[in-house]
């Protein structure tokens, strides 16, 4: 029995090691699960990772690299993160779609100056998340994030992020600005069908500009003073406090 239990420790032990680490790949070497982007990668076939481990990412993106989906997609099996930037700076990935994990794409660890975009995620807890603890400079563009159980698209807690010509809809919350500050949202519609279209709570100097706001309600706070509105429009309900000007 001891020495069932050392094997099985040991097993866990190169899981773990595993998954933390993965192996390079990108340029001419095809990504699999778990694998580190080090190089300019064009995705040329669908992939599937069942993760199991809400903390295990089925595709880290490194430093710098740009990633061109080509509207493949990454599937999960309910568990894990889809796409992770970790403390990288200036990577680029678009048109890689993605479905079926915990959190779909997530930034985080100091994680800035990147661009997530041209991509549809959808089935997730959070489909698109930028961590309290990422960098500054972040960017969601063009990007489709809908039937996630969670949020849409979760800024909560971060700052100086932009988030662009994006739709979301059919999440718990579409947009989860809730304590962020100095962010530019524009250009986007976000609809609160399956509950709210924004949260907006403790959050300062964001800048909202020229988006839609549909349906459900959108939670925004005595801050709002503190925010730029221009030329928002939507048929949200709008609860803890009045409509700010430029809505």
């Amino acid at each position: 029995m001891k020495q069932t239990w050392s094997l099985l420790w040991l097993g866990w032990l190169c899981l773990v090691a595993t998954v933390a680490t993965g192996a390079p790949c990108g340029g001419l070497t095809p990504c699999g699960c778990g694998d580190t982007v080090v190089a300019d990668y064009p995705v040329t076939a669908d992939l599937t990772c069942p993760l199991s481990d809400p903390f295990a990412p089925a595709l880290v993106i490194g430093d710098g690299v740009t990633v061109s989906g080509n509207s493949y997609r990454l599937t999960g099996t309910g568990g894990g993160i889809g796409v992770l930037f970790d403390g990288v700076h200036g990577a680029r990935v678009s048109g890689l779609n993605v479905t079926g994990f915990d959190v779909g794409v997530k930034l985080r660890g100091g994680a800035s100056g990147n661009v997530f975009s041209d991509a549809w995620v959808w089935g997730h807890w959070h489909g698109v998340e930028v961590e309290p603890g990422a960098g500054e400079g972040n960017s969601i563009v063009s990007v489709v994030s809908a039937y996630n159980q969670g949020d849409g698209i979760r800024l909560d807690g971060s700052s100086a992020q932009t988030v662009a010509y994006s739709v979301a809809w059919s999440n718990q919350t579409s947009l989860d600005l809730d304590r962020t500050t100095r962010t530019t949202v524009w250009m986007s519609i976000f609809w609160g069908d399956m509950g709210r279209a924004v949260n907006m709570r403790q959050a300062h100097q964001n800048a909202i500009s020229f988006n839609n706001f549909l349906l459900g309600i959108c939670a925004i706070d005595d801050t709002v003073s503190d925010h730029t509105f221009v030329d928002n429009a939507g048929t949200c309900e709008v609860v803890m406090a009045p409509f700010p000007p430029g809505w």
